[in-house]
């Protein structure tokens, strides 16, 4: 899954709302931040590096859609950082040094809340 394929899908099942940049949602909820492989608590390494970029968009959309379970009827999306894909580069040696593998990894990481339309 390309990460434009996903957005569209995600904002179509739960349509965005834009907000000020302030520490918390309009919801009144912290905004949280959910990589691949589900949510990251703030100062925690990412739970999931993945091998090509379209599994790691998969498994961003997987937890999206997770941590969207149980927030009832018609639930807004509120961005605070859209989604991005995030790139390691990783060098492995073996024991004695003699042979090196160079691979990437990726990660999808977004600030997001899922919750009740806020009415003003």
């Amino acid at each position: 899954m390309q990460l434009n394929d996903a957005l569209r899908q995600l904002e179509a099942k739960f349509p965005p709302e834009t907000c000020p940049l302030e520490p918390l949602a309009p919801t009144g909820e912290p905004f949280i931040t959910i990589a691949s492989g589900g949510e990251k608590p703030d100062g925690e390494i990412y739970p999931v590096l993945c091998a090509t970029r379209e599994v790691a968009v998969q498994t961003w959309y997987d937890a999206v859609l997770r941590h969207a379970e149980g927030k009832g009827k018609r639930p807004i999306l509120y961005w605070r950082e859209r989604p991005e894909i995030i790139v390691y580069h990783i060098t492995m040696a073996d024991e004695r040094g003699t042979h090196r593998l160079t691979a990437n990894r990726y990660t999808v990481r977004s600030r997001l809340v899922i919750g009740k339309k806020v009415k003003v």
